[in-house]
């Protein structure tokens, strides 16, 4: 019956993680005799936008009787909960309550409690992506919402000069130093009762960052052996090849995946194998500071020119909104600053 209804027109349709949603679409599709392809484009075809790591985009059906659907998923657009999204956004609706334990079994017919509960989940993810697309947000992704207006404000000619596209070989060089954010239990405190503590929240962390540190722009620079930065190229990724012990009192922050040897998810305190990576010199830094480190050979980086401020107008006009805001506008202006990095 969902498919009945949803195929009566060309249609943009959003499920709030498409990924559990989608999983079921694509089943019945296939069962239905429906094929996959990359480009679907005839009546009975159908084409995904998922990411490696199974992130889900897109769903695209061609429908039998000539109209086409795409799904969406508005998680990516809106990344948070569906309670979270009415209370900051300020809407007239907010996620209702509703007993998930309560038997229902096959057959079991939706109660008059049951629809008012989902149609208030619907309205309220309904009601924000509205205003996402009231403002202009009307990409796939906030990510790429904040793109699109970060490249409006610097103009495409700029951008295309202090942001590049990479050969293909560079950009592998470069991305195996991305690291993602922290979180480590101290080994001399997991698992102790260690009474009251605080706890630390940053207002704004990634536009402030963007704002006042130096960051890379432009064509990378290769050069060969030890780190060489200079008042032009200050930044670099680097190749090295070593060894290394945490210090006494000191928190491990190396971490190697893609490894037979180590897990992934674990911060090494020893490295007694000879082991090569590729690190920035931020991380390195941080790295000098907490190991004992002994780096057999320096196998070549590639050096970046730095400034400080080329987010700034961006940031400015976003950081007025939010101050100057409140619901909807405001959450708009955060989701901006936070989702350009």
């Amino acid at each position: 019956s969902f498919v009945d209804r949803i195929s009566e027109r060309d249609e943009i349709v959003y499920f709030h993680n498409l990924k559990f949603d989608g999983t079921f679409i694509i089943d019945w599709l296939f069962r239905e005799g429906y094929a996959h392809r990359d480009k679907a484009a005839l009546p009975g075809e159908f084409s995904t936008l998922i990411s490696s790591m199974g992130a889900f985009y897109t769903v695209t059906v061609h429908w039998e009787n000539g109209k086409k659907t795409e799904f969406r998923d508005s998680l990516k657009k809106l990344p948070f909960s569906v309670a979270r999204i009415g209370e900051a956004f300020k809407l007239d609706v907010v996620k209702g309550e509703i007993d998930y334990h309560a038997p229902r079994p096959i057959g079991h017919r939706i109660t008059p409690e049951e629809r008012h509960y989902g149609s208030m989940d619907v309205l309220v993810v309904a009601k924000a992506l509205k205003l996402e697309f009231d403002s202009g947000m009307d990409r796939l992704t906030v990510g790429s919402d904040s793109l699109y207006e970060f490249k409006s404000i610097t103009g495409s000619k700029m951008f295309g000069k202090l942001y590049p596209v990479l050969p293909d070989s560079t950009d592998a060089h470069i991305r195996a130093a991305y690291k993602g954010g922290f979180t480590y239990a101290d080994v001399r405190f997991k698992g102790k009762n260690l009474g009251s503590g605080s706890t630390y929240d940053v207002n704004s962390l990634y536009p402030s960052v963007m704002y006042d540190s130096l960051l890379p722009y432009g064509e990378p620079l290769f050069r060969f052996g030890k780190p060489t930065p200079d008042i032009e190229y200050p930044l670099y990724i680097i190749s090295i090849t070593f060894t290394a012990v945490l210090k006494k009192d000191h928190i491990p922050c190396i971490q190697v995946k893609n490894s037979g040897h180590f897990s992934a998810t674990v911060y090494q305190e020893r490295i007694d194998e000879v082991i090569t990576l590729s690190v920035s010199n931020v991380d390195l830094e941080l790295w000098e500071r907490h190991y004992d480190m002994n780096i057999l050979s320096y196998n070549g980086g590639y050096y970046f020119k730095g400034r400080i401020g080329a987010f700034n107008n961006f940031i400015n006009k976003w950081m007025k909104v939010k101050k100057e805001s409140e619901g909807g506008m405001r959450e708009l202006a955060k989701l901006h600053l936070n989702s350009l990095y």
